[in-house]
């Protein structure tokens, strides 16, 4: 008890207040950004144009607009306009520090956690959020993690107050963790060859069991005796992904993960995105005739076998591109670690992948419209055009390089205040140093 007192009142002494950084309010007035270098993503980039938007959506993109009365006018010349970034898979809301488990709400206990929506647990509090907001991020998607059968994930906006209000799509994917499909001779593992083997069976048959049980309650609900039918919040959760309204989304690296997940969601007729992929290249011919796109995990994870080429991790973005095959880019590692701390860092993981071959319009696609094609949401937002979401950022130069500084963000039409836990921090010690 005296421990865990003592570490609520350190992180209480040092925290700043989620007040220092409140949400935006609702745009208010139409407004226009006027003279940069509009990369549109769909079409031309527009140099020295315009971009109008009002209530909360673009009004028109191009070139010596008229403007509405009361337009607000943002000059910003020599500046670049950008979609806001869409971050494909993190924990983000759910966990604040690793350490300290008051504040991990990303993973449930059991294995079937079906039931679990993201949304409901996400902080919208979270001192990360404002960290990730400065460096030009958006939106989010934020999975959960824990059991084979983890929960859906939900696609965030990063402005709001509460839940109900950033929430852009639920059950966005039902994510599936999948279990190991070799035996592991690494010298921490203490568990047999033969336990091994006998775990990974069952995980599976496990797997297999939860989606016959899922198919069964459905049949059940569907038939004439429905009345009578008794509601399961664990099998409900299964019901979207049987009727291929929502994906799954698979966790998945080693290539006999990868290759058993795929044949899985053939036999059961399901909508697969595959998470991670680290060996995904081992096996291109299949995800492409399976049409299943990829969330690339982080760039900077090492290489995941000793006689993989050093830059692997790199190069994962062109290989994917080269083949032809739908990706976007995360910043997740195996262990769904780091995740939401790092999150700011996501457009130079982006930047390495274009230094490693990625062509630089892929390289910013894969990090705004291509997670939004991936989850359904290309829609509203990805992308500059009339009609969509007015959610854009303005940067000094490019957004993949790290001296290029995000000056203006806007999500749904309102001005975020780009303040942070980091600059309040930087502010606090610049000031010490003037003593």
């Amino acid at each position: 008890m005296k421990t865990f007192l003592l570490t609520l009142l350190t992180f209480t002494t040092f925290s700043v207040s989620a007040n220092d950084f409140p949400s935006a309010n609702k745009q208010t007035k139409p407004i226009a950004l006027v003279g940069g270098t509009i990369h549109t993503l769909i079409g031309e980039t527009i140099e020295n144009g315009t971009v109008l938007f009002e209530n909360g959506k673009i009004s028109s993109v191009g070139k010596n607009l008229t403007l509405p009365e009361g337009t607000e006018v943002i000059s910003i010349s020599g500046k670049q306009v950008w979609p806001a970034i869409l971050a494909p898979a993190s924990v983000l809301g759910l966990r604040e520090i690793d350490a300290v488990r008051q504040t991990n709400d990303q993973a449930e206990m059991g294995s079937n956690n079906a039931d679990i929506r993201a949304e409901i647990g996400y902080n919208t509090d979270s001192e990360l959020i404002p960290v990730a907001r400065a460096n030009g991020i958006g939106y989010n998607l934020t999975i959960p993690v824990g059991g084979l059968i983890a929960g859906h994930a939900a696609l965030m906006k990063l402005n709001g107050w509460t839940w109900e209000e950033t929430l852009v799509k639920k059950n966005a994917g039902l994510v599936i963790n999948w279990p190991a499909m070799q035996v592991s001779t690494a010298p921490w593992i203490r568990t047999s060859a033969e336990d091994q083997k006998k775990q990974i069976q069952k995980n599976l048959e496990e797997i297999k069991t939860i989606f016959e049980e899922a198919r069964a309650y459905q049949k059940a609900k569907k038939s004439a005796l429905s009345e009578n039918h008794v509601y399961d919040s664990k099998w409900e959760g299964l019901l979207p992904v049987l009727e291929k309204t929502e994906p799954v989304i698979v966790n998945a690296d080693e290539l006999l993960q990868i290759l058993a997940a795929i044949q899985f969601c053939k036999e059961q007729d399901l909508k697969m995105i595959l998470l991670g992929g680290k060996e995904g290249y081992k096996c291109l011919d299949v995800l492409k005739a399976n049409q299943i796109p990829v969330l690339i995990g982080s760039v900077f994870s090492l290489p995941g076998n000793r006689d993989d080429e050093y830059d692997i991790s790199y190069k994962m973005a062109k290989i994917y591109h080269t083949a032809g095959i739908p990706f976007a880019i995360t910043n997740l590692n195996s262990d769904m670690s780091g995740s939401e701390s790092n999150l700011r860092n996501l457009p130079y993981e982006a930047g390495y992948s274009v230094g490693f071959g990625l062509p630089h319009d892929e390289g910013f696609k894969a990090i705004s419209l291509y997670p939004a094609q991936i989850l359904g949401v290309s829609d509203r937002i990805g992308s500059l055009e009339a009609g969509k979401d007015a959610s854009l950022l303005v940067t000094d130069g490019d957004p993949l390089e790290v001296i290029s500084q995000v000056e203006f963000l806007f999500i749904d039409g309102a001005k975020i205040d780009l303040k942070s836990r980091h600059t309040v921090l930087r502010d606090k010690y610049e000031e010490r140093w003037k003593q």
